[in-house]
């Protein structure tokens, strides 16, 4: 109880930040009238409608000389069919495949999310978008409601974040087989504002249930863990052209719910999550910040002497993120942790809008406590532009320069051990249009250098250069519903010790038949691959694919993939084969 009352003056804090505008206006709830029924029953069918799609495929795959690279056999159905009855909105998830088995988390999933006005709730499996330092975009199999009346933001779920896998002795732990407890959680959401201008607090906790794995042994038993988040995520659109996006997120996790308590005590601000949970010696309390502040201008006069311009479409954004070492949620999938970075980038377009630039630049490092072995520091820039001299020519230009500088913490520090690590990246493409209506001609090209190198104060070493060419020609027959593609690519890859150059021709042809209703299409392509030897191997695919419109909305597809292999490596022969049934509504 101690714990609990200490902890009690920050959660007041952070609830007065979240109601900083409350208080100057009255906060009225807009009444959830009842939906309109037609007097006629019979009626009520031109007031429904349904929206979405609904797929079913099934795959067969067979390959020799190599394992099999997936089953060979597997079907799909998944879908988002949504109903809509007059104001009411209900979409449903559907996802069911051959993927479920008791080693994997589950791919069957059903779930709905129906919506009245600024009433929505969540039934089965849901996705929710909280904040991004707490709860955003887990799948969870459970409950929840969000209701969003006038101003007030307001979201409340609870359910299983994750399955239960017990050890079975069967499976190789290569297989995905480690065992893993049930994991069920919360979330909660109280904010203020619009979708413009708002501030939410967000509360998550995540939980391992310590007798769900009552199959697996002790000795290979994982620890349970334990998670709760205090976040608040802001954004505010302020002098009209300025946007300023913010979020803090304060993580509590405990390793091993087992371990002996902590004898740490006293307030520390980044402890709050810990209200939340019971910590003890294996509790780590971890911070996050993102922040983001971008102008957006759709046009600006530019005085250039005798002449006048404009800039249009400008977009300057500059970001902030500082992730602190071994920072997670159980609310969501991947963290990149351990960094600390700062981004620009600016945006425009000019010359009547034909002509437009981006530049970023940024700059990060890892090993933000100075406990690390190595210390990496990265320098990213770059600049893309885009010409459009007419609906005939188009070009495009990009070139990007990433330098990793990587250090190693030792005393005393020999030149050597400082190394830069810088990768380019450079390439020009564009299209140019031949004819007119529907008697058009189009050639592509694209040309391009990638390089890699380390660079130390007594070598340089290049490690990695790439330059690759192609080019294609599109030509039409719209008399005979007829499309025909080729294509020529030559790429020539240099490492240290090793040179590979490859040829690459290929063709497409696609033709629609039955009025348009049936589309058939055959692309073929080779791989010619000499390397420092000579002559290694030779590689082509067959792609055919066939789809047939049945009713309005309705479609079956019928796709044969062949790949073969010959050389002085591995030969193989791969065939795959899809059939897919497909709904619109």
């Amino acid at each position: 109880m101690r714990k609990t009352i200490s902890y009690i003056p920050a959660l007041l804090i952070a609830t007065l930040i979240l109601c900083y505008g409350s208080s100057l206006a009255q906060i009225i709830i807009p009444p959830l009238d009842k939906p309109d029924l037609p007097d006629n029953w019979k009626d009520l069918k031109n007031s429904t409608r349904m929206s979405g799609s609904l797929n079913a495929s099934m795959s067969f795959y067979s390959v020799s000389q190599i394992n099999n690279r997936r089953p060979p056999f597997r079907f799909n159905i998944y879908g988002n069919p949504t109903f809509h009855v007059n104001d009411i909105v209900i979409p449903f998830r559907l996802a069911v495949g051959t993927y479920q088995n008791k080693y994997r988390q589950e791919f069957n999933r059903f779930g709905l999310s129906p919506s009245y006005k600024w009433v929505k709730v969540h039934l089965g499996h849901s996705v929710v978008n909280f904040s991004p330092l707490a709860l955003r975009n887990h799948s969870f199999l459970g409950l929840g409601v969000e209701l969003n009346p006038g101003k007030i933001r307001f979201g409340l779920i609870y359910g299983r974040f994750q399955r239960k896998i017990d050890y079975d002795s069967t499976v190789l732990i290569a297989q995905h087989a480690m065992p893993a407890y049930k994991r069920s959680g919360f979330g909660l959401k109280l904010g203020y504002g619009t979708k413009e201008n708002y501030v939410d607090l967000v509360v998550f906790k995540g939980k391992d249930k310590d007798q769900s794995l009552d199959l697996t042994p002790e000795s290979i038993r994982p620890s349970a863990e334990e998670n709760a988040v205090v976040a608040i995520s802001s954004k505010v659109n302020f002098l009209k052209n300025f946007y300023f996006d913010f979020d803090i997120g304060l993580s509590a996790y405990t390793l091993n719910t087992e371990a002996p308590e902590s004898s740490l005590s006293g307030f520390l601000f980044a402890k709050i999550p810990g209200i939340f949970l019971s910590d003890n010696s294996t509790t780590q309390y971890l911070s996050a910040v993102k922040t983001r502040l971008s102008y957006k201008l759709r046009e600006l006069g530019v005085n250039l002497g005798e002449k006048s311009s404009s800039l249009t479409d400008i977009v300057l954004s500059l970001n902030y993120d500082r992730i602190a070492p071994g920072y997670r949620s159980m609310g969501t999938y991947f963290f990149r942790n351990d960094v600390e970075r700062i981004h620009f980038r600016a945006s425009f377009r000019m010359l009547h809008r034909k002509l437009g630039i981006s530049f970023p630049i940024g700059f990060e490092h890892n090993d933000l406590l100075n406990t690390k072995f190595t210390k990496n520091k990265r320098v990213i820039g770059g600049l893309n532009a885009n010409y459009r001299q007419s609906d005939r020519l188009y070009f495009t230009f990009i070139f990007s320069n990433f330098r990793n500088m990587l250090t190693r913490d030792i005393t005393p520090t020999t030149d050597t051990l400082l190394i830069n690590q810088v990768n380019r990246n450079t390439g020009l493409s564009g299209i140019y249009t031949i004819g007119e209506g529907d008697d058009k001609r189009r050639i592509t090209g694209r040309i391009g250098y990638q390089s890699g190198k380390n660079i130390s104060e007594t070598t340089k070493t290049k490690t990695l250069s790439k330059f690759y060419i192609d080019g294609g020609y599109r030509f039409a027959y719209p008399a005979y519903h007829l499309i025909i593609t080729t294509g020529m690519g030559f790429t020539v890859f240099k490492l240290t010790a090793f040179n590979t150059t490859r040829l690459i021709p290929s063709a497409n042809v696609s033709r629609k038949f039955f009025n348009d209703k049936m589309n058939a299409g055959y692309n073929l392509g080779m791989v010619f691959t000499w390397a420092n030897s000579g002559f290694a191997n030779f590689g082509f695919r067959n792609n055919l694919q066939l789809s047939y419109d049945i009713l309005k909305g309705q479609s079956l597809s019928f796709r044969f993939y062949y790949l073969q292999n010959l050389g002085k490596g591995v030969s193989l022969a791969e065939i795959q084969m899809d059939l897919r049934y497909a709904v619109k509504f």
